[in-house]
């Protein structure tokens, strides 16, 4: 009898090298999936902020054609980066702050106008994208993978 108890308590100790493999595999398994989803999230907060520069520009539009009953003193031909943009036209009179991890390029006529935004650098990569057409519902957004719209207009 008492040998048959210390088997049992001997036996008790730690885990099998199985069953530390299975859990190992479990794991990897369940980071092969988070991980993808984690990168995904970034580039929407990237577009994100994006959408939001865009509001901020297109609400400076609408000032500019209050006062000069036009767009085309904010038409920029190219890209440009933040600084830029404010120096060579009108927008500075109405923005302070645009980030220059974006640049900007505003094809403006009339009565009509067309925002592009995309990325300036190595986090923001000019496979992200978005732009916004007078008149339109909602921005436009564009990741290296995928193309999304946003619900509401910025």
């Amino acid at each position: 009898m008492v040998k048959t108890k210390r088997i049992l308590t001997t036996s008790d100790k730690g885990f099998t090298l199985i069953e530390l493999l299975v859990v190992i595999g479990v794991l990897g398994i369940l980071a092969a999936i988070a991980v993808p989803r984690i990168g995904g999230i970034t580039d929407k907060a990237r577009l994100t902020e994006a959408q939001t520069a865009i509001g901020s520009i297109k609400n400076s539009l609408e000032l500019i054609y209050t006062d000069k009953n036009s767009y085309i003193s904010v038409h920029t031909g190219e890209y440009k980066t933040a600084s830029t943009l404010l120096t060579d036209t009108d927008l500075n009179q109405y923005l302070e702050n645009l980030s220059d991890r974006w640049k900007y390029n505003i094809a403006a006529v009339t009565d009509n106008y067309l925002i592009e935004v995309i990325g300036n650098g190595a986090d923001y990569p000019d496979s992200l994208k978005a732009s916004f057409k007078k008149g339109d519902a909602a921005v436009n957004k564009t990741t290296e993978n995928s193309v999304t719209t946003a619900s509401t207009s910025p």
